[in-house]
């Protein structure tokens, strides 16, 4: 998204701006944010503020951040959600070994990623 946006912007912006959940409103608001605070301290903000990282990719070219600063400072932003996402999903698989298949857990964890994105699009229409 970062070499999309900074080689045509126009064409990234539309493209993010054309995804469920993310809005005009939205990136208007990331995009003063990150002139403000600076993209990475912006970007650190967007999961409490349910902004997608994509749009902070989009809107860092053209906020002054050099592509290695991008791709160096996307670990921090984006590692926490991860992090999360893999103990809870230990968790449920250790409480649940040797009682479920191993192949009904897979469905179960992707079913619960596939309602996760239903319930965030429906909650939060772009």
């Amino acid at each position: 998204m970062y070499g999309w946006s900074a080689r045509d912007p126009q064409a990234a912006l539309s493209a993010v701006a054309a995804v469920p959940a993310v809005s005009t409103p939205m990136i208007i608001h990331a995009s003063v944010e990150m002139g403000r605070r600076g993209w990475f301290s912006a970007a650190l903000k967007g999961p409490v503020t349910s902004t997608p990282f994509k749009v902070y990719a989009l809107l860092a070219p053209s906020k002054g951040a050099s592509l290695p600063a991008f791709a160096l400072g996307a670990v921090p932003v984006r590692l926490p959600r991860f992090l999360l996402a893999a103990l809870a999903f230990a968790a449920v698989r250790r409480l649940a070994h040797g009682r479920i298949d191993a192949r009904w857990l897979m469905t179960g964890f992707t079913a619960w990623w596939v309602l996760f994105y239903v319930w965030f699009w429906v909650t939060h229409p772009g």
